[in-house]
């Protein structure tokens, strides 16, 4: 998990937010599917089938753009999709042979000693705690107001890895981009590159159409369980 984090951070770096989250909410879950069948053994019904089929659907619909791209940060979010696809198939095993606790604890016991090495042994990340400065300071406290409200979202999607579907629970992800979206729109008159393209009414009508999908996608996903 916490290499593909670093590649989703890394692809982030490169492109747009809205790009990256995209990118990754529609390759994960087809990833997902190829690694749960595998090594799962995990079968959808027809209606799961089609929910999983509508919601990767949408995502693509919010993800396409026209005009000039930028390819730098696809690798790194195809990297990072590919790691949390895996890692998610992993956990479900393990959450079916253990108990929910004991292996979350486990596993985030790993992604502490992860950022300890990094905290270690990266001389850039030294560098940047060593500064100090009101600015500093306040970056800081976004940086932990972040990693606590991703603490809490990768709770959830574990215990969603628990209790359902690797496949489905990865295709749910691209429903992140609706509110990616919409919060990037929100924060655009102060922050305009959180948005990946300038608003005509072709783009809006194509994300509004990618949205519906991704809605039809939940509520089949919903009727299939």
């Amino acid at each position: 998990a916490q290499i593909g984090l670093f590649f989703s951070y890394r692809a982030l770096h490169d492109g747009e937010v809205t790009k990256v989250a995209s990118a990754i909410g529609a390759i994960t879950p087809i990833i997902t599917l190829v690694a749960a069948y595998i090594f799962l053994a995990e079968r959808l019904g027809r209606l799961s089938i089609l929910a999983f089929i509508v919601l990767v659907l949408g995502t693509i619909v919010l993800t396409h753009q026209s005009g000039k791209r930028q390819k730098g940060w696809f690798k790194f979010a195809f990297a990072s999709a590919f790691f949390l696809a895996i890692q998610s198939v992993i956990a479900k095993y393990i959450f079916g042979e253990y108990h929910f606790i004991s292996a979350f604890s486990l596993m985030a016991l790993g992604a502490g000693i992860y950022a300890l090495c990094l905290l270690v042994f990266s001389k850039d990340v030294q560098k940047q705690l060593s500064r100090k400065s009101k600015q500093r300071t306040r970056d800081t406290y976004w940086i932990l107001a972040n990693s606590l409200l991703g603490g809490l979202a990768i709770i959830i999607l574990n215990l969603a890895l628990k209790l359902g579907s690797a496949t489905q629970v990865n295709a749910l992800r691209g429903v992140q981009y609706a509110g990616i979206f919409v919060i990037a729109l929100i924060l655009s008159e102060k922050h305009s590159r959180l948005l990946d393209e300038n608003l005509t009414k072709k783009s809006i009508t194509q994300k509004l159409f990618g949205i519906i999908l991704v809605i039809d996608g939940v509520i089949l996903l919903a009727l299939s369980t």
